[in-house]
């Protein structure tokens, strides 16, 4: 009837195209015809939109054009969800970048691609939602599907299959957390102070073989009270890596102290001795000593510790350790942030370790312990009397967070060789992509790999890690680009710089993948694949396939 009203131009209304089907077994795929008869057989999106009839459009828009592959169902060749089925000349193409599961199962008059109208214009994008598809597809799906082809879905809401999301670092729970934090409840030590706390700081003291420990509220209260218990204030110079998160920096601020930021080497990423010497020297022939350093060891490494400690021991500088990304790395068998005067760490919630929020100050200085607990504690004089002689901050630690602290503890080192082997798993996965490095490990210690970094060079073929990130977020994946240096923040920008070029470098080409220390395999080798796809070079190959007709 339709062809009898004319409604399809001249010809046959029925479009008819042999497709790869299950186990690669050529079928023949029925569709109404959308396009006029003598149309050329190029790409999709190369189709002059007025080969199109205007009843093609209505067929297209509505998904009615597919109606007849409902014989195909009949006939066992296709299913009503599954892969789309692909041209032979695209076969190669798919089995090469994804893998022969995609043709293990019979092709779909619906599914994934389908849903996403991703047209035979662009192979690439259907292998990788067929290979998605696969690998996630459960019998709820199936379902799903019919009805958002059937009825749609709502403007910009993404359809996704597989995990909810996948996170950069988010918790990992070791299963004893429930243990611990019944025995706080039972004693009513609900507040701040309490007998966990002592017990996860004396925990803390002995994996980092430092005599003191002392619980505060985060790592950037502990930096802050370390400033003060050290008496850095108005006019101090304080030397800071400028490859860092601003809350290294920051607490300088706070105490009216001037942060002077160095540039980092290549083979740690981390604070450059030499350009250390250099503004040290510098600063000398202007009359000025800095007080402090502020060293930070970046993504689970440790910075070269054995010469910067002794740059600080020569100069009368106070080493002051950022060790917040780095608890359980080691430097020559020694855990970072037992090197200088005083250390810190981090138990936010994207840590190798957490307790939802809090800090560590570390020391071998007992006066200085015993100091920034006191100021932690509002500064509150001993006596019956609410009595302050100073200022004070309420940066004491939970008893409740603390029990919850010892648990993830016990877990420390299955974590560190759970984040090394996610690690391990992006460099065989993607070590062999053209324009891919993967951070050092120094040879002086161990790196707990606590997130997954590479870099990108766009020159010899790799993507932006822009693209990465905004690719993988369509798949509702974290990712995110390394650290932004100090010196290119807004707020830092007129603070003095000594610089090498190297952590520019690092942030314009830097990518964090993401590191869960319980990533499954998976969904690893998923995200994988999604990068992977970014690399083709071939980018015109897509106009080599002809339409999907019709």
């Amino acid at each position: 009837m339709l062809y009898l009203f004319g409604l399809l131009d001249t010809g046959k209304p029925l479009f008819r195209q042999t497709r790869v089907g299950r186990n690669q077994t050529p079928f023949v795929l029925w569709k109404f015809r959308t396009m006029k008869q003598n149309t050329e057989s190029v790409a999709s999106h190369l189709v002059d939109p007025a080969a199109i009839t205007s009843f093609g459009k209505l067929l297209r828009k509505t998904k009615l054009d597919e109606v007849p592959q409902l014989w195909n169902v009949l006939k066992g060749e296709m299913s009503l969800v599954g892969p789309r089925p692909c041209l032979f000349s695209q076969k190669d193409l798919i089995t090469e970048r994804q893998n022969q599961k995609v043709f293990e199962v019979r092709p779909g008059v619906t599914g994934l691609a389908q849903i996403q109208n991703v047209d035979m214009s662009r192979p690439k994008e259907l292998a990788r939602l067929d290979a998605q598809m696969i690998r996630y597809f459960h019998l709820p799906d199936y379902f799903r599907f019919i009805v958002l082809t059937l009825f749609g879905r709502g403007h910009g809401d993404a359809v996704t299959i597989g995990p909810d999301r996948i996170y950069l670092s988010p918790p990992h729970l070791s299963g004893e957390e429930n243990e611990y934090l019944q025995d706080a409840l039972k004693s009513n030590w609900v507040g701040p102070v309490g007998p966990h706390v002592r017990k996860f700081e004396k925990e803390i003291a002995s994996l980092l073989q430092v005599e003191k420990a002392v619980a505060v509220s985060s790592g950037t209260a502990a930096l802050h009270l370390i400033l003060r218990a050290l008496q850095v204030g108005p006019g101090d110079i304080v030397l800071c890596s400028s490859f860092t998160f601003v809350a290294s920096v920051n607490p300088v601020l706070y105490v009216g102290a001037r942060p002077v930021l160095i540039d980092s080497e290549t083979t740690s990423w981390n604070l450059d001795p030499d350009l250390l010497e250099k503004a040290i020297n510098d600063l000398k022939t202007k009359g000025e000593k800095p007080k402090a350093l502020i060293l930070v060891h970046l993504y689970g490494q440790s910075a070269n510790l054995g010469r910067i400690q002794a740059i600080c021991e020569r100069e009368k500088i106070l080493l002051i350790e950022d060790a917040a990304e780095a608890l359980g790395a080691t430097y020559q068998n020694r855990c970072p942030g037992s090197f200088g005067v005083a250390g810190f760490l981090s138990f936010n919630g994207n840590k190798i370790i957490t307790t939802s929020g809090g800090g560590m100050i570390v020391t071998n200085d007992s006066e200085l312990a015993t100091q920034t607990r006191y100021l932690a504690a509002q500064a509150k004089d001993p006596g019956a009397s609410y009595e302050h002689s100073v200022m004070g901050y309420n940066y004491s630690f939970s008893n409740i967070l603390a029990a919850l602290g010892r648990a993830q503890l016990k877990a420390l080192p299955t974590r560190v060789l759970e984040k090394r082997e996610v690690f391990k798993r992006y460099q065989e996965g993607l070590g062999d992509l053209p324009g891919v490095s993967f951070m050092p490990e120094a040879s002086w210690g161990k790196s707990t790999r606590w997130l997954s970094c590479l870099l990108l060079n766009p020159r010899e073929g790799a993507p932006k890690p822009m693209e990465i990130i905004e690719e993988l977020e369509k798949f509702n994946i974290e990712s995110r680009p390394l650290w932004k240096p100090m010196h290119q923040q807004i707020i830092y920008q007129n603070t003095p710089f000594y610089g090498n070029g190297v952590a520019d470098d690092l942030y314009a080409r830097g990518l964090c993948l993401p590191s869960p220390s319980n990533l499954l395999p998976a969904h690893q080798d998923h995200i994988i694949e999604i990068v992977r796809n970014l690399f083709q070079t071939d980018r015109k190959s897509a106009e080599k396939f002809p339409s999907s007709g019709g």
